[in-house]
């Protein structure tokens, strides 16, 4: 048995334990690894139980590897019952495949903006696998709307349907960007107090990206220009 941490694409578990499954050993005779010896590695989250592949390349099939021959010692550790740690079987890093999801926010927003809008990013990867996430990626959403808002229109009095139509008759913002705003609120609206499916959210996620974009990205950009 190997095991080794991962950041899982699946479940978004951080340095969750994943174990390889399978290791399928060549010679390859034509092609970019020609000469080589190919070991395709599988292995699957402890957790989701969902699988990753990556490619471990050796220049020499006589390479040895847990005391035997790289192909038989890859195989031997994954089937031995006692525990092999990855770094213990191989001599350096594998690219997994999928990789983990990054979060990356829009530029220049400004930071609690950013941690909103991340906390929503974090909250939605974990949606697929656990559905019972969604609402709160929604709602997280929407309160990054809503703090963007904030630095378009410092009357805190007004709530967030009033706020938009305010900013888009004061022209801060152009109609179509206060329908995407509105989008956003309708569905976040949804998020917390009923229900809204996954492509819902995948919706109110592209649009508030947009949104913030619009609003903050592309005026940073455009002052910025030398």
């Amino acid at each position: 048995m190997i095991t080794f941490g991962y950041d899982c694409p699946y479940c978004a578990k951080k340095d969750v334990a994943f174990t390889i499954r399978h290791i399928a050993s060549n010679v390859a005779d034509t092609g970019k690894y020609r000469g080589q010896t190919v070991h395709n590695v599988f292995a699957t989250c402890n957790h989701c139980f969902s699988g990753i592949t990556a490619m471990y390349i050796l220049n020499n099939s006589d390479d040895y590897i847990n005391g035997m021959p790289s192909a038989n010692g890859l195989i031997a550790a994954v089937n031995d019952k006692l525990v092999h740690f990855f770094d213990d079987v191989f001599d350096k890093k594998l690219a997994w495949f999928p990789e983990p999801p990054i979060s990356v926010a829009p530029q220049y927003l400004p930071v609690d903006v950013e941690r909103k809008f991340l906390a929503g990013e974090k909250i939605y990867f974990q949606t697929k696998h656990d559905e019972n996430l969604v609402e709160f990626a929604g709602t997280a959403y929407r309160s990054a709307l809503e703090q963007a808002l904030k630095y378009l229109d410092d009357n805190s009095d007004k709530n967030l349907n009033r706020r938009i139509n305010h900013l888009v008759k004061t022209q801060v913002l152009v109609k179509s960007m206060g329908d995407f705003a509105h989008t956003i609120r309708s569905l976040g609206n949804e998020a917390t107090h009923n229900e809204i499916s996954a492509d819902e959210l995948d919706k109110l996620r592209l649009f508030t990206q947009l949104f913030l974009q619009y609003a903050f990205t592309l005026p940073a950009m455009i002052s910025n220009k030398p």
